[in-house]
């Protein structure tokens, strides 16, 4: 357990420093969404690239959508690629733990076929 502690503190802390400014609820929402639409594990690693895709741009439009700025895409540098990788994560985590969920509840049992001989 020693051996793993000092990797766990770099990845919290790269996970913590890139996700300092995300709105949470914006995570929900976006994840929630991605759940819905990923009907494998496959599906689940494709919803999660889209929703860092989506999360980015509505980060872009909403200041040209309830402020009237101009948009301003983002700047690919390594603090924007730091923040996706952080989001992408994020989102597979998220979107994987809803997935399972979802195929919890909506898991029916096959039905029985009873055969009767006369």
């Amino acid at each position: 357990m020693d051996q793993i502690t000092p990797y766990w503190n770099e990845f919290y802390s790269y996970m913590r420093a890139g996700l300092a400014d995300v709105n949470y609820l914006q995570v929900v929402v976006i994840a929630l969404l991605g759940a819905m639409a990923a009907s494998s594990f496959v599906g689940v690693i494709v919803a999660a690239a889209l929703s860092v895709v989506i999360h980015v741009l509505v980060n872009a439009l909403v200041p040209v959508l309830l402020d009237h700025k101009d948009f301003v895409p983002p700047a690919f540098d390594n603090a924007f690629m730091h923040f996706a990788a952080s989001l992408f994560i994020l989102y597979l985590v998220a979107i994987g733990v809803l997935f399972l969920i979802k195929m919890a509840v909506q898991h029916r049992p096959a039905p029985r076929v009873v055969t009767r001989h006369h």
